[in-house]
């Protein structure tokens, strides 16, 4: 499932992590990687759970039968974007870890979010519904984590 590579990178960044941390309790690097593999994990776990939940169908399939009165709770797995909710939930506390590198940490997830909705698989609103609830994550994991781990300088 699509799901599956969002949770196996948030493992393969967290796990690691958890393993460094044990050795050296104040490396930075290992914080940092249980920081953006625990958004990872929570970001893609709420987006795919909201996808059940909204059934949403994707643009190019209304347009393919017209039927506009079904797009939502019908069973489809637009809203929210999963591909967003991942590039974002890697991408966002990367911004917030390094903000020195945020105009180049940007460039990627943005341009996933246009590629979605240039073909047709995602309404404007599935972008920006994933990139707020990677946002509303990331903001919670800082704000819960804010004595464990600081921005870079």
């Amino acid at each position: 499932s699509r799901a599956l590579s969002g949770v196996l990178l948030g493992c393969i960044l967290f796990a690691p992590g958890v393993l460094i941390w044990l050795f050296n309790r104040s490396s930075y690097l290992a914080r940092a990687l249980i920081f953006t593999g625990g958004v990872q994990l929570a970001t893609i776990a709420a987006a795919f759970g909201l996808k059940d939940v909204f059934g949403r169908q994707r643009p190019y399939e209304l347009l393919g039968h017209g039927d506009w009165q079904h797009m939502w709770f019908a069973g489809g797995s637009s809203f929210p974007s999963g591909h967003n909710a991942f590039f974002w939930g890697l991408f966002l506390p990367l911004l917030y870890l390094f903000p020195r590198w945020r105009v180049p940490l940007l460039l990627i997830p943005l341009f996933i979010a246009v590629a979605r909705i240039d073909t047709s698989f995602h309404f404007l609103s599935d972008v920006l519904a994933s990139i707020a609830l990677a946002a509303l994550v990331t903001l919670i994991a800082a704000s819960l984590s804010n004595r464990w781990i600081k921005p870079a300088r």
